[in-house]
């Protein structure tokens, strides 16, 4: 419904009692009548629906939904599953332990995961038993209390999908404070730091194709006629802007390799344009090397500029595109907004002074000194 829908959908009442199971006990999500589509155009604000119990906490404060609401309310019905009763209490208390300062361990972290499993079937054993470590760890990490943090159904899939190696412990001594932890080569360390590196990505894709390569490639169009270290700035702030973009490239590759969403179906063009934007960067190097000076024959077949637009202007194509598949705050895409009105404002300007500067030194009238 997130991820495989556009726009994705939320369901926003995901309840033991929503969830029927078929003949052959395969779960299936049923009641849609307080389901909505979520816009990535909207603030998404709506009344309260849900069930006690398995709403996310922060619709306590607020009125706004995301698809991190449907996480936080399939992390209850999972532990609900294992521990043969609504997880109530527990929740209560990694809640409390969340809220509190104190760095000491808290009593939910020396709960044993077999005590507060369903007693009344068999102990798993073997696989079975690695199963249920999976998907405890993956629910407590749905309950998280900050959204953000909490990973996203496409993760979850995988994860459940995954093979991971097993356990270093024995089942039975197995401890919840083992399977909270955060970022420690568990289940869901890629998951953890996933949020992270999406923001980082973000951070240097805008800082490199927003702010640094458009600012370098102002300087030789409008500043070398009257800076003489025009050409050290441009390449110093190109070379900087080049070192973050790769920087980028290896970001986006992380987070895809991991367990991070592919993000809407019709937007599946930003990785190849990536891809593009950062050869012809590549290319805007190379060409350094062999730049033919104002004598040459080859000046006149001197494409540098041009490639370097081609990306500026690819780079800012692949933000936007960004920005809409990542379904960003407003604060985000007002930034952004910003960003380009100040680049096209600064450009117009300086075209204009440009424009008048060549104007005034054509209409200057020779003056011829005579005996």
């Amino acid at each position: 419904m997130h991820h495989d829908c556009l726009p994705p959908l939320i369901h926003r009442d995901i309840s033991s009692n929503n969830v029927l199971l078929d003949s052959e006990y395969e779960a299936h999500v049923s009641d849609f009548g307080t389901a909505r589509l979520l816009k990535s155009d909207s603030s998404n604000w709506t009344s309260f629906a849900g069930t006690f119990g398995y709403t996310a906490p922060e619709l306590a404060f607020t009125m706004k939904v995301d698809n991190k609401t449907d996480v936080y309310s399939f992390g209850v019905v999972t532990l609900e599953v294992i521990m043969g009763r609504h997880p109530g209490e527990l929740i209560s208390s990694l809640l409390s332990s969340a809220s509190s300062s104190s760095s000491s361990p808290s009593i939910v972290d020396h709960c044993l995961l077999n005590d507060v499993m369903d007693q009344r079937p068999t102990p798993p054993v073997n696989q079975v038993a690695e199963e249920v470590v999976v998907a405890v760890k993956l629910a407590l990490a749905c309950l998280r209390v900050n959204p953000q943090s909490r990973p996203t159904m496409q993760q979850v899939a995988r994860a459940l999908s995954t093979h991971w190696p097993p356990f270093s412990k024995p089942f039975h001594t197995i401890t919840l404070g083992e399977l909270l932890a955060h970022g420690h080569g568990g289940y869901t360390s890629g998951v953890n730091n996933t949020g992270d590196l999406k923001t980082l990505h973000a951070d240097m894709g805008l800082i490199a194709l927003g702010a640094l390569l458009p600012f370098g490639a102002i300087i030789p169009r409008y500043f070398k006629h009257h800076d003489p270290q025009w050409f050290d700035r441009h390449i110093s702030i190109q070379i900087v802007g080049f070192l973050l973009g790769l920087a980028t490239v290896v970001a986006v590759r992380a987070l895809y390799n991991g367990l991070e969403s592919d993000g809407l179906p019709k937007f599946n063009i930003r990785r190849p344009l990536g891809s593009l934007v950062f050869c012809l960067s590549i290319l805007q190097v190379l060409e350094l090397i062999p730049r033919p000076d104002k004598t040459s024959k080859w000046r006149k077949d001197w494409k540098h500029h041009w490639v370097g637009r081609l990306a500026l202007f690819l780079g800012a194509l692949k933000i936007v595109i960004g920005l809409l598949v990542a379904e960003a705050g407003s604060g985000w895409k007002i930034g952004y907004g910003f960003l380009i009105t100040f680049i096209l404002v600064t450009v117009t300007v300086l075209d204009v002074s440009l424009g008048l500067g060549r104007s005034n030194k054509a209409d200057v009238t020779p003056v011829f000194g005579c005996n």
